[in-house]
């Protein structure tokens, strides 16, 4: 990765990473807890997926948050009469397709953002 001064960084040996992949944080093997992490989603410590830091407080309203932004067009849409399987399902994708986009934007280094 290239940080913002234009030298070439290894995102490896980032703080944050090496907290990320510290087993410490990670309670039952699959449920991330660091307080010294500001990030609210973290990558997961398989090659693909994210998951919440539950030490952040932020996570209490984004969790609901991601629901409504992933299911709310589709649900709206469905409450004003619309029953087109196609129209629900593709309003269903571009909600999941924001959370995902969202999702890999917050789990990054906050100092390469």
């Amino acid at each position: 990765m290239i940080k913002r001064t234009g030298q070439p960084r290894d995102s490896s040996s980032s703080k944050y990473e090496e907290m990320r992949t510290n087993p410490a944080n990670w309670k039952l093997g699959m449920v991330y807890v660091c307080h010294d992490d500001p990030r609210v989603v973290v990558r997961q410590r398989m090659p693909f997926g994210w998951t919440w830091n539950f030490a952040n407080p932020w996570v209490i309203p984004a969790i609901p948050l991601t629901v409504m932004i992933a299911v709310g067009p589709a649900l709206l849409v469905w409450l004003a009469g619309v029953r087109s399987i196609l129209a629900l399902a593709a309003l269903l994708g571009v909600g999941l397709a924001i959370v995902i986009a969202l999702a890999s934007r917050l789990s990054k280094d906050p100092e390469l953002r």
